[in-house]
């Protein structure tokens, strides 16, 4: 088996990964839990394919200045220093291609925590598609007491953690590369 190749304690290994993952999910399951819908003043990657995407059907440019998008579509001043009263933005203007914001078409008419919400579990639902077909594919042995594992190496990824805290479009892609590595075997 791939996560324990010297074979050590063969019949306490699923205790082991049992005991960890229980571990790990309560010290880190919540603050992931959490991330899966930002604050209405916490912006995200995703911000920008959403309030583009609002532009989109408001009939205005979907790049238009986020200093102009974001007291219009949450309401909050923007300062371009940090101040008590307003929010602070790094990027101005959406920095990601078209396709990214035609992808958020459908989040749009959702507030933003709850789009990103909504990105973020779709998103979880592609990476466990891929996990899935990837196993299949490549026919790794897999027991019930797999899931231990990896939600102990998921929930310890620091990639998969960004992927959720900015709401980034990392799943989509690897649902996509995958499909293409499928298609070209088969």
């Amino acid at each position: 088996m791939w996560w324990d190749p010297l074979n050590v304690l063969p019949r306490g290994r699923g205790l082991i990964w049992l005991t960890l993952a229980v571990g790990v999910s309560f010290l880190q399951g919540p603050s992931f839990l959490e991330s899966f819908r930002p604050a209405p003043d916490e912006g995200v990657d995703f911000f920008q394919e959403w309030s583009s995407a609002k532009s989109f059907f408001d009939k205005k440019s979907i790049y238009s200045r986020h200093s102009e998008t974001v007291p219009k579509y949450l309401g909050f001043a923007v300062k371009h220093e940090p101040h008590r009263d307003a929010i602070q933005i790094k990027v101005d203007v959406n920095a990601h291609p078209p396709p990214s914001v035609f992808l958020a078409l459908p989040f749009s008419r959702l507030d933003y925590p709850n789009a990103v919400l909504a990105w973020n579990s779709i998103s979880i639902v592609m990476l466990v598609v891929s996990l899935r077909w990837l196993v299949r594919k490549l026919a790794i042995p897999c027991r019930a007491w797999s899931v231990f594992p990896a939600i102990t190496i998921l929930l310890l990824s620091n990639p998969l953690r960004q992927q959720v805290n900015q709401g980034q479009l990392g799943s989509l892609f690897l649902l996509l590369l995958l499909s293409n590595w499928m298609a070209s075997r088969s």
